[in-house]
């Protein structure tokens, strides 16, 4: 029997809260979950987290969550904000995010989770569930 490990890189942009002053917003796009954190860094630790327990859920109930029945992108202005953070930022270390955190209006950054599928002579086996990686802001984060 053979493994094949399926991968999905999943967008996520992550600004500064209009009204919570000191909070940050982190939208996983694919899927369109929004979560908050204290810091860039916490908004974007909340929102894998966030992902993970969804992708759980889901799996829980014999449900695809990235089955567009299901879940929904998030809406085209927040896909148009993280493309310019793309396009115009330059990316981002931690250390520098800790610092200057209040003069950044965004990050794009992605997350890659993974599944491993076994396949036979007779076909495929049911995948298994999703596993997040790894993420690390310094290698994936680009502010603007």
């Amino acid at each position: 029997m053979a493994r094949k490990l399926d991968h999905r890189l999943l967008p996520v942009l992550v600004y500064p809260s209009e009204q919570v002053p000191g909070q940050w917003i982190a939208v996983c796009l694919e899927i369109n979950i929004v979560t908050q954190g204290n810091s860039l860094q916490h908004a974007q630790q909340m929102v894998l987290e966030a992902v993970l327990m969804t992708i759980e859920d889901d799996a829980a109930i014999g449900r695809d969550t990235f089955d567009p029945a299901w879940r929904r992108p998030a809406p085209s202005e927040d896909w148009l904000k993280y493309e310019r953070i793309l396009q115009q930022g330059r990316p981002l270390s931690q250390a520098y995010a800790r610092k200057h955190q209040g003069r950044i209006t965004g990050a794009a950054a992605a997350m890659l989770i993974s599944r491993q599928v076994a396949y036979s002579e007779a076909g495929s086996r049911p995948p298994a569930p999703w596993m997040i990686k790894a993420t690390e802001a310094s290698d994936s984060v680009v502010a603007y």
